[in-house]
């Protein structure tokens, strides 16, 4: 991919009581995906988690590093969803292109419903994953959510009226960072090494404004410490 790349998690936050219904794009609300640099593209991977199968990470360990959309689920193990890609624009995409769907047939991913402890409920940060995305680059997006409001118990919203249910649909783009140029330097010393270790280790078991958190899942666990190790030792550019 040229230069050190990046692995970026992007997660939708949504208020109490919604959840997730589907990632869309359609003529008059587009949906774009594009990077200044390459994304990777795993060859075992896919342009959704629904192709992301975890006991291939042994015979393709960059499977990990895919990029991909999804609607809540990080591989296939019970993930629900239901793409509908009528112009191939996702499988586009998986083959090297930018994604743009603007066309009157659209293309989407969807998501069960009916509330409850699914997929597309938010986690206890108020978040859905909706995408993964490894490159040298930057990332440019604009992604349209269609919500729906729950009730407190989970189960569908319906009001008394002439509405079944709350149907919102919201447009959201973003731009990512530039690549760090040190992942794993904690202390901002241009180093990563010992001190660094020690500053993960006290935060080991975060799970809220971890100071340690290498993945960006809020928590500071093995995996941070398997991405601290692969970059031990390294001096960092300023």
């Amino acid at each position: 991919l040229g230069n050190t790349p990046t692995t970026y998690r992007v997660f939708a936050a949504f208020p109490d009581n919604y959840e997730l219904l589907s990632i869309y794009g359609v003529d008059g609300e587009p949906l774009s995906i594009s990077s200044t640099a390459p994304l990777y593209q795993s060859p075992a991977g896919g342009p959704t988690t629904l192709d992301i199968d975890p006991f291939e990470v042994v015979d393709f360990p960059s499977l990990v590093y895919d990029s991909w959309l999804t609607i809540g689920d990080t591989d296939s193990i019970d993930n629900n969803m239901v793409v509908v890609d009528f112009t191939g624009a996702f499988d586009l995409w998986d083959a090297g292109a930018d994604i743009v769907v603007d066309d009157i047939f659209g293309s989407s991913i969807f998501a069960p419903s009916g509330g409850g402890d699914l997929q597309n409920n938010p986690d206890p940060n108020g978040r859905v994953l909706v995408g993964q995305f490894t490159t040298a680059g930057v990332v440019n997006a604009c992604l349209n959510f269609q919500i729906r409001r729950l009730n407190p118990d989970g189960t569908i919203f319906d009001p008394p009226g002439p509405d079944v249910f709350e149907d919102h649909r919201q447009n959201v783009c973003f731009t990512t960072v530039e690549s760090p140029s040190c992942l794993g330097d904690l202390d901002d010393n241009l180093l990563v090494n010992a001190e660094d270790l020690l500053m993960l280790l006290a935060d080991f078991g975060c799970d809220d404004s971890c100071v340690a958190d290498l993945d960006g899942d809020d928590l500071v666990n093995v995996n941070d410490l398997l991405i601290f190790l692969t970059a031990f030792g390294v001096i960092c550019a300023e």
